[in-house]
């Protein structure tokens, strides 16, 4: 018969509210997890700045003026870009679900599988339309975007300067 104390009762319980707490969390701590894994990442480059002789504080703060220099640009040419190739894409699946369909009516499928294809096609076409614009247009979607471009750097640059 296995034995159980209250120890292994109390770490398995600690065990089970930790998962539970990290799925409820899960949404808030991307960038808290990206922040902390940013500055473990840059932390030796910090360490050999402050071996050149920089304060801690300086170095952190040339390594960030640095990154976020190399960044700016991809993200001024980069998200207009992205965005632009996702608006071409969602006018443009129609286009592609219309070439399936004409590539399919000359397979010699039977009344059938030609209606089940027709379906299917009809079913992909408006759910990946309403995906899209869910996309562009969700405002949950863009507070989570504005937090992991905010939240994550001052995160990264509080443990790096730590």
């Amino acid at each position: 018969m296995i034995q159980i104390n209250l120890s292994h009762l109390l770490i398995i319980a600690g065990l089970v509210v930790l998962a539970y707490m990290l799925n409820a969390l899960s949404a808030i701590l991307l960038p808290f997890v990206l922040g902390f894994a940013l500055a473990y990442f840059l932390d030796p480059l910090a360490d050999r700045l402050e071996d050149i002789g920089l304060r801690r504080s300086l170095a952190t703060f040339t390594i960030t003026f640095t990154v976020a220099l190399g960044l700016l640009p991809a993200v001024v040419f980069g998200l207009p870009a992205l965005a632009g190739q996702i608006t071409m894409l969602v006018g443009n699946v129609p286009g592609y679900v219309s070439e399936m369909q004409n590539w399919l009516a000359t397979q010699n499928l039977d009344a059938g599988q030609t209606e089940i294809v027709n379906s299917l096609s009809e079913a992909l076409l408006s759910g990946l339309q309403a995906t899209a614009s869910g996309l562009l247009l969700s405002g949950l979607s863009l507070i989570n975007l504005i937090s992991l471009m905010f939240i994550t750097p001052i995160v990264a640059i509080y443990m790096l300067n730590d």
